[in-house]
């Protein structure tokens, strides 16, 4: 088995081991720290320390190699058919799947190019109704996001302290 059909798998996996493991270990760390800290400290440690994986992701992205897409956007369609045959192919450029995805982000790059760049957010901004839609688009992303579980999450420390025994052994 290739590693890109197990893939999905893994991250399911991942994504359930999260869950399960890591959720009571942050509502033990919440209430410890809230118990033994009555200063801002009790809010400053938790997030020092979930800084930290993100700066050394931070730091390993330098080393990995760019996007197949990238490359091809940018006219280095040998690095990209390299790349696909490293990681999907074996190390084979002819092999078959190596082929479909070289030749189907070939024809994605020809039929999105574009001389209006993607960064261009000027048409945002041009009338009163392009206006109004990106405030209704902020709106709806900001009471979504602050409604229901993020709400709860933030808040749940608070209601923690009640119901530590039932996460932790603290």
């Amino acid at each position: 088995m290739k590693a890109w059909q197990y893939s999905g798998r893994l991250g399911y996996l991942w994504l359930e081991l999260v869950s399960l493991l890591l959720s009571p270990c942050s509502h033990c760390r919440a209430y410890t720290l809230h118990r033994n800290y009555t200063n801002s400290w009790a809010w400053r440690i938790p997030t020092i320390v979930q800084a930290g994986l993100p700066a050394v992701v931070a730091i390993l992205v330098l080393f990995f190699p760019e996007s197949p897409r990238w490359l091809i956007a940018h006219d280095r369609a040998e690095e990209a058919l390299a790349i696909f045959a490293k990681y999907h192919g074996d190390g084979d450029a002819n092999s078959p799947i190596c082929q479909l995805q070289y030749k189907e982000v070939m024809e994605d790059n020809a039929a999105t190019q574009d001389e209006n760049p993607w960064w261009n957010f000027t048409e945002l901004f041009n009338t009163r109704a392009a206006r109004y839609r990106l405030a209704m688009v902020i709106g709806m992303s900001f009471f979504g996001q602050w409604s229901g579980n993020n709400v709860v999450s933030y808040f749940l420390v608070r209601f923690n302290f009640k119901l530590h025994a039932l996460f932790c052994c603290c």
